[in-house]
């Protein structure tokens, strides 16, 4: 007679505690490498700012005893100029104290001197402006002067002037006023060239032959252009003869007659 097998025995509660063991371990050693690589991580930088700090400290250290050495310099220096000094006798001391204040009330008189020179530099200035001033006022003065004299003298009827037939040399009748130069060579007003400058008129006059000759006839309005005019006739060697007339005087040009 068989005895009654009972229930198998069955290792799945076992080997799910092992597997549990084993995850957490394994958990744990990966939390712990974690750990550790960001511990030496942080260590590693601390250590790269350490080693900055160091170097700035031994730049400023290096920096400091550079200082040190020039102030020690200077000191050295200024040590052995006091010591030269202190080397003098009394006697010594005095005579150059003597010598810097000759030199001191030297240079003190030319300053003066040449505070006196510049006062009278200044005077002087001051004075030829003045005299400047007169000059110009008697110019103006001299210039209405003339202008009035000029006006009075020579503005009065009209004035005729007349064109020579049958004569080799062919004369032009320069009118001259403010603004405007009026050139003639004949009594036809149709032939009369007008120029609106002075220096326009010489250049054109320059050029004429020399079978030409011109008479100025020059207004009050006009006496700066005729002085350019007669300036430049002179620097040419141009024939030239002068007439003045009043500002209002009427001209009239006629030809003469022929025989």
């Amino acid at each position: 007679m068989r005895k009654k097998e009972g229930a198998p025995f069955s290792l799945f509660a076992f080997q799910d505690a092992i597997t549990s063991v084993c995850g957490v371990v394994v958990l744990v050693t990966l939390l712990l490498a974690l750990n550790l690589t960001r511990q030496a991580a942080e260590e590693t930088q601390t250590a790269y700012v350490a080693q900055e700090r160091v170097e700035e400290t031994r730049r400023e250290v290096e920096e400091l005893r550079a200082k040190l050495e020039e102030s020690e310099r200077k000191w050295d220096e200024c040590f052995a100029d006091k010591s030269e000094l202190l080397g003098m006798d009394i006697s010594e001391a005095q005579e150059r104290v003597a010598e810097a204040r000759e030199r001191l009330e030297k240079e003190r008189a030319v300053a003066a001197e040449l505070d006196a020179r510049l006062a009278e530099a200044q005077s002087k200035a001051a004075q030829f402006e003045e005299e400047r001033k007169e000059i110009d006022a008697m110019r103006k003065e001299t210039e209405a002067m003339k202008n009035a004299a000029f006006e009075s003298v020579y503005s009065g009827t009209e004035t005729t002037y007349v064109f020579p037939s049958d004569v080799e040399e062919k004369p032009w009748f320069i009118e001259i006023m403010k603004g405007k130069i009026v050139a003639r060579s004949s009594a036809n007003e149709a032939d009369a060239k007008v120029f609106d400058s002075p220096f326009s008129f010489t250049t054109w006059a320059e050029k004429r032959p020399k079978t030409e000759y011109f008479v100025l006839i020059a207004r009050p309005s006009g006496v700066k252009d005729f002085s350019f005019v007669k300036s430049e006739f002179d620097n040419e060697n141009i024939r030239y003869g002068i007439d003045l007339i009043g500002e209002k005087t009427p001209l009239v040009f006629q030809q003469e007659a022929t025989p």
